[in-house]
């Protein structure tokens, strides 16, 4: 019947839609976690504490984390430890401008601070340059900075960035300028679905009081939690640690929503290629069973 052909047309239709949905979810799915975040996927452990809402000061927070990093950094299986403000997949944003002499404003760029190391604990490359020492942390040091790759791009096309300089301000200002001293890669800190922020990095301030560490250890980093956590406690027992979690936990999660919907929709395809495979059956079975029937009536002439 015309109208029985038409509805199993629309299923054809309908499920043919579903299984290309499934296909274009699963390449999604797939590229996502094929993207190069531009720091290490494992190996890394983030810890979040906040001494200030204990009582200290920014000077006393500051040397507490001190403290805590030096004493880290001494722990068997521990490669690098390094103080960091905002921390990959943290969810933070401290964005601004940047502006060059004779160049229009940058807008949108990310500013962080971090502590010699820090690069290294996160594998992030360094292109060119240095990275920071203790010596740059000294408030009689020039001020000097790190930018990424794409942030050099747009202040410096076409020139080597290396012992330029640049300010944080609409326009620039000598008196307020950086030297910028390395390049590292891009990092993608604010998830793996938009492009990586251009970031410019500053060595920590002595009142630097908001951080983070940023543990780089020789295997899986969930074992090393007590100890670290014994460390903060010999310093100050009324201080907790607020967050210990890898870095591969953060990308776990930041993956997790395109995973369900990734494992909805393989459910719903397969159910499309059963319902696809009946359809293709009665199509099949359905005319042979109306040609081979018996018409009763003349099975009765025939008594």
């Amino acid at each position: 019947m015309p109208i029985r052909k038409i509805l199993v047309s629309a299923q054809v239709a309908l499920c043919l839609v579903l299984l290309i949905g499934v296909a274009l979810l699963a390449r999604s799915f797939s590229n996502l976690q094929n993207i190069q975040p531009g720091f290490a996927r494992d190996c890394v452990l983030l810890v979040h504490l906040q001494p200030m809402q204990h009582g200290y000061n920014a000077l006393r927070a500051r040397a507490f984390y001190q403290t805590l990093r030096d004493r880290i950094a001494t722990l068997p299986g521990i490669h690098q430890a390094a103080l960091v403000e905002e921390t990959p997949l943290g969810g933070g944003n401290s964005g601004g401008t940047a502006s060059a002499p004779g160049r229009s404003q940058i807008g949108a760029v990310e500013a962080n601070h971090i502590s010699p190391g820090y690069l290294a604990s996160m594998s992030i490359p360094i292109l060119s340059g240095r990275d920071f020492t203790p010596a740059d942390e000294s408030p009689s040091a020039p001020p000097v900075a790190i930018l990424t790759r794409s942030l050099a791009q747009k202040l410096f096309p076409n020139e080597n960035p290396i012992g330029l300089r640049f300010s944080r301000e609409e326009t620039y200002d000598a008196t307020q300028a950086f030297d910028v001293i390395g390049i590292v890669e891009d990092a993608h800190y604010f998830g793996l679905r938009t492009a990586p922020l251009p970031t410019a990095y500053f060595p920590l301030e002595p009142t630097s009081s908001n951080l983070a560490l940023s543990i780089r250890t020789t295997g899986p980093p969930e074992p090393f939690i007590p100890s670290i956590r014994q460390q903060a406690a010999s310093i100050d027992r009324s201080v907790p640690i607020l967050i210990a979690e890898s870095i591969r936990l953060r990308l776990d999660r930041e993956l997790a929503q395109e995973h369900v919907l990734s494992t909805l929709v393989n459910a719903f395809g397969a159910l499309a290629l059963l319902t696809l495979s009946l359809v293709a059956l009665l199509a099949t079975t359905l005319p042979a069973r109306r040609a081979t029937s018996i018409d009763p009536n003349i099975t009765l002439r025939n008594d």
